[in-house]
């Protein structure tokens, strides 16, 4: 059964949502196996050979078995909810149970994780089909370099990027989950790795307050920092994931800041509604106000090296900025100068290390020693 069939028997798998495509396993238009199937042959078409996205450098042997598991639960009336039976990707920084868990590292090629982080335990439970890891550079330090695995290619245009260069290290979840080689994926981000590959990819993300989702076995880079980022196609499909992932972790081993006992954080029950879906308003940015760069419109006068924003992409935003207005939002140029001057997000701004605000090494202290 290949992508054409399927879209012959009522669905198209292409960018298919997680509803359309559990209703087509709940009225036996296709089965899990078959999903797999044919996420497993767009992998060996985009991903491994033709355009060679190179997103998915590590397939899990136990696919057929989990989504046969799967069919037969269904078959018995004892699905698990919607996402049983969907095939999904994880960056190669979660554990998975049997797989290599490399973090793009060649140090880490060869090392097997003995179970499960807490996600991909969670998303098992729910019968959630994972096809495979995703590419990243070596230890999440970076964003599109080259790891152990070389690095994952935009499905979009071959001579664009598929994240940021330099924060973008789930890339090949961006990339997987975009070219629908998985209908979902987990991504990770400490600075920015998780949002870059979604804004290049025209992926929904989520990008959690600490303690929200459970970072428990994935690769720490700045424990501090780390936290889970799902990726989906849609608003929907988000929440659908979010209703599985977001849940009480007792364990606290390996996450920060539910370890540590300075800074008293609500439990994850505390915090999310009972269902995600009921978030979806659409008056919900009525009456909002949305601040947005002005050194990335083109209009930012304090600079001497202004960032030279693309036209097709200021033409990009302003038709969004119609849009959101027409929905209420209210937006506003602003300017961050505490940014500025932390990140020396212009060109050629002094550090904070060159104007005598901070000790030299201060960075470094920040991110490792205060850990």
């Amino acid at each position: 059964m290949n992508d054409e069939h399927a879209a012959h028997a009522g669905f198209r798998l292409t960018e298919a949502s997680i509803a359309e495509l559990a209703a087509a396993l709940d009225a036996g238009v296709v089965t899990s196996v078959e999903l797999v199937a044919l996420h497993l042959n767009r992998i060996a078409h985009y991903d491994r050979h033709g355009i060679r996205l190179n997103a998915v450098p590590v397939l899990d042997p136990a696919m057929f078995d989990a989504a046969a598991a799967s069919d037969r639960r269904r078959a018995r009336g004892e699905c698990r909810g919607p996402l049983d039976g969907i095939p999904y990707l994880a960056k190669d920084s979660y554990a998975a149970r049997g797989l290599t868990v490399a973090a793009g590292a060649p140090a880490f090629e060869h090392l097997l994780a003995g179970d499960d982080a807490f996600v991909v335990a969670r998303l098992r439970e729910a019968g959630a089909v994972l096809v495979g890891l995703t590419n990243m550079p070596p230890m999440a330090a970076g964003g599109m370099q080259r790891g152990v695995y070389g690095r994952a290619e935009s499905p979009y245009n071959a001579d664009f990027l598929a994240a940021a260069y330099a924060s973008g290290s789930s890339n090949g979840s961006g990339t997987g989950v975009a070219a629908s080689l998985g209908v979902f994926g987990l991504a990770e981000e400490t600075w920015s790795s998780g949002r870059a590959p979604a804004s290049n990819g025209g992926l929904v993300a989520y990008t959690p307050s600490r303690g929200v989702i459970s970072v428990r076995g994935n690769w720490p880079l700045i424990p501090t920092m780390d936290v889970v980022v799902p990726y989906a196609r849609s608003m929907d499909d988000l929440f659908a994931v979010l209703n599985v992932i977001v849940a009480d972790d007792p364990q606290t081993r390996g996450d920060f800041w539910r370890a540590q006992s300075a800074v008293s954080l609500p439990a994850a029950s505390a915090v999310r509604p009972g269902d995600y879906h009921a978030l979806a308003d659409r008056h919900a940015l009525a009456g909002k106000r949305l601040g947005v760069p002005r050194l990335y419109l083109n209009r930012d006068p304090d600079s001497t090296r202004p960032i030279a924003t693309r036209p097709a992409v200021i033409a990009a935003w302003e038709a969004a900025a119609v849009d959101l207005r027409a929905l209420g939002a209210e937006i506003v140029e602003v300017d961050f100068p505490l940014v500025s001057n932390y990140e020396c997000d212009r060109p050629g701004t002094r550090s904070l290390v060159e104007r005598g605000l901070v000790p030299a090494g201060f960075a470094e202290a920040e991110g490792i020693h205060l850990i």
